[in-house]
């Protein structure tokens, strides 16, 4: 597939990619950042875990809604590109906007996460967190499945 591609076609896979790690990796360092602080100083708000069960309800919900929202819109983008008659690199440009939206609403939760566990404490959000993290790995965006979605 990459033979075909125009150099600038190949420069914006490039990048798609290169945000796509930025963001990853963002979220891994302040993942094992939170578990460090939390694991050396202890949580910053113990209190707060009377509300335990609202807080888990908050988190799953916000996995699932903004998973929803942020599939529903990368779904309709991609779909608009791939039957539209514009050349590959303006569907690449449409591509890398959706997926930017898509990876901060599916990021999004992972940073609550991340938030809940610095104020608690609760291995559950670290757990909880990384779990949504290897979800967010699965979705790297390879030369073969952005064309894929694309053509």
């Amino acid at each position: 597939m990459n033979e075909t591609l125009t150099p600038q076609e190949k420069r914006q896979l490039k990048t798609i990619r290169l945000i796509f790690i930025a963001m990853a990796a963002f979220l891994c360092f302040m993942l094992l950042g939170a578990i460090v602080f939390v694991t050396a100083e202890g949580p910053l708000q113990p209190d707060i875990n009377v509300h335990r069960t609202w807080l888990l309800v908050a988190s799953v919900s916000l996995t699932f809604i903004c998973g929803w929202i942020g599939r529903r819109h990368f779904l309709k983008t991609t779909q608009m590109a791939k039957n539209s008659s514009e050349p590959l690199s303006a569907k690449l440009t449409k591509y890398q906007s959706s997926l930017i939206v898509y990876l901060a609403l599916i990021e999004a939760p992972v940073l609550f996460c991340i938030v809940l566990l610095l104020l608690t404490s609760d291995s559950f959000y670290q757990i909880f967190g990384a779990a949504l993290l290897g979800s967010f790995l699965v979705k790297y965006p390879r030369e073969e499945r952005v064309l894929g979605q694309l053509t």
